[in-house]
């Protein structure tokens, strides 16, 4: 008697026998649908690595940018020691010639008195034994005090030891903040600061800071994944990203998640587009009047619905998207209430 194999488990309808199993998940598949799982499963994975890339670059090719003043101080004072001591040290040379030559110019005073002489008493022959005698004894002076000049003559120099391996006290001041310019903490979909910016815009509150609450490729791609990381949050974005284009989108809403199946009510809701296929600016479209009771929808085998008439729906998030929710910021250093 032939054993009777199990469907094919795949979402999309499949009259074929699912003789193929996956050890992840636990569904059997036909052949055609376990390539097409296993072809989901290879960009879910090809997406991790895509966030390790932007996390490298993060890590190891982008300047921190939380102490340029540190920086810049240790640099202006460094170009300002260089040029004070370049200037130090030609006063000192300066110093040093002129105590060298102050006592050759005595000597080429007293030589230059001699000559002088010696040319007057020429031109008038007015000379006479004990003239020549005095003269000479005087050129032997002169002759000596340059020698001795020359021979013992020397000048020093010495500079007060500056202890430059203890010049600058340099400590890491502990802080709970992150970089006012990381907006949103966590995510990898907003690499774009004209994006984090122009939802904080949307949002209302220029500086505000978000942090990372669900991430699909990191807390799994069903439903109640994202209800066990986002309900009771609030308030949220939601960051969604397309498989084919890589395309961002999403919404806000002020009120917490949950698993009920109800309508809710948010004024405040609005969904947006970052970048799409079409030529549409970066825009927030924000909930009409007649939409307001039911701006936002709950459902526990869905994910997050944002005005139910635009079709902004994730029911299964594994195979239509890929996501991140963020919850508004409120420790730290900065809190913009």
């Amino acid at each position: 008697m032939a054993s009777s194999a199990s469907p094919c488990q795949s979402i999309k309808p499949c009259k074929m026998s699912g003789i193929l199993p996956c050890k992840g998940c636990q569904r059997n598949f036909c052949q055609d649908h376990m390539i097409e799982h296993r072809q989901e499963l290879a960009g879910d994975f090809q997406r991790v690595l895509s966030d390790r890339d932007l996390l490298y670059q993060q890590i190891y090719c982008e300047t921190s940018s939380t102490g340029p003043q540190a920086f810049d101080y240790v640099t202006k004072w460094e170009r300002k020691t260089i040029e004070k001591i370049n200037m130090i040290a030609d006063q000192a040379r300066r110093q040093m010639q002129d105590l060298l030559d102050e006592t050759r110019l005595k000597v080429k005073e007293k030589y230059d008195q001699l000559s002088a002489e010696l040319r007057q008493r020429q031109e008038s022959s007015h000379f006479f034994e004990q003239d020549i005698d005095r003269l000479s004894k005087t050129l032997q002076q002169i002759k000596l005090d340059y020698e001795y000049q020359d021979t013992t003559a020397t000048v020093t120099a010495k500079a007060r030891t500056i202890d430059f391996d203890n010049i600058f006290h340099i400590t890491l001041n502990p802080t709970t903040n992150v970089s006012q310019n990381q907006l949103f903490i966590g995510g990898t979909l907003l690499a774009d600061k004209q994006h984090q910016s122009k939802l904080n815009e949307f949002y209302g509150t220029p500086h505000q800071q978000w942090e990372l609450i669900y991430k699909a490729t990191r807390d799994g791609f069903e439903t109640n994944n994202f209800h066990c990381k986002c309900d009771g949050k609030s308030p949220t974005i939601v960051l969604i990203q397309s498989k084919n284009g890589g395309y961002l989108f999403g919404g806000y809403t002020a009120v917490p998640w949950s698993s009920q199946r109800t309508a809710i009510r948010d004024p405040t809701a609005f969904i947006f587009t970052l970048t799409n296929p079409n030529p549409i600016p970066i825009t927030n479209f924000t909930i009409q009047q007649a939409a307001i009771d039911y701006a936002v929808f709950h459902h526990p085998q869905a994910g997050p619905i944002f005005v139910e008439a635009t079709s902004v729906k994730l029911t299964r998030l594994k195979f239509t998207v890929y996501c991140e929710g963020f919850r508004r910021k409120e420790n730290g250093s900065l809190k913009v209430t």
